[in-house]
């Protein structure tokens, strides 16, 4: 029987974040995280990736994420479903927002272009019924973005340049400011 895996990529950017990954599934992984100085667009554009080994019990985590769909070659396809919900918490939720959110000074979307229209529709709900978040479903180059409304964010009007640094997990994490004063009020008021 064969297992599944995971494989966690991040620009070299976000290096902070993909460490603290790495450190946290350290004891999944059999090496350490590898560097490409991948080109996107013919631009350079480096990357590290954290993989872990194959194990049963991540392959179990797999297919709550993943359907496998074989048609000559095996193909996995990103899948949503209601059993999200009992794994569905705070630091779930500030993991998703660290690995597919993305901010501007306005709004907050996460990256659900994987997903149908169908499947986003469901996310939103999910995120509103255990966080209480209203959400719009967006097209970004016509596939479906989450968008958070103005209205769930607890706080609004302040510079999205102000650096500042919360302490997730043990490991202090810089993001911009909107993310983590959002992330930080859905963790500490969330009950």
């Amino acid at each position: 029987m064969s297992y599944n895996n995971f494989v966690f990529t991040k620009t070299i950017k976000r290096f902070e974040y993909i460490w603290h990954v790495y450190l946290t599934l350290s004891s999944y992984c059999g090496k350490v995280p590898f560097f490409n100085l991948g080109l996107q667009k013919g631009i350079p554009h480096p990357f590290i990736q954290v993989m872990t080994c194959s194990y049963s019990a991540l392959t179990t985590l797999h297919k709550l994420f993943y359907q496998v769909s074989v048609t000559g070659e095996i193909r996995y396809t990103k899948v949503i479903n209601t059993d999200l919900l009992q794994y569905l918490n705070p630091i779930s939720l500030v993991y998703w927002a660290m690995d597919d959110g993305y901010w501007n000074p306005s709004r907050f979307y996460f990256k659900t272009e994987a997903f149908t229209f169908k499947k986003c529709y469901l996310l939103a709900a999910m995120l509103h019924y255990y966080f209480g978040l209203f959400s719009t479903i967006q097209l970004h180059k016509g596939k479906p973005m989450i968008k958070i409304a103005t209205k769930s964010m607890p706080v609004r009007n302040r510079p999205a340049t102000e650096p500042v640094t919360l302490k997730v997990c043990n490991v202090k994490l810089s993001f911009d400011i909107w993310l983590v004063l959002y992330m930080y009020f859905i963790l500490y008021s969330w009950h």
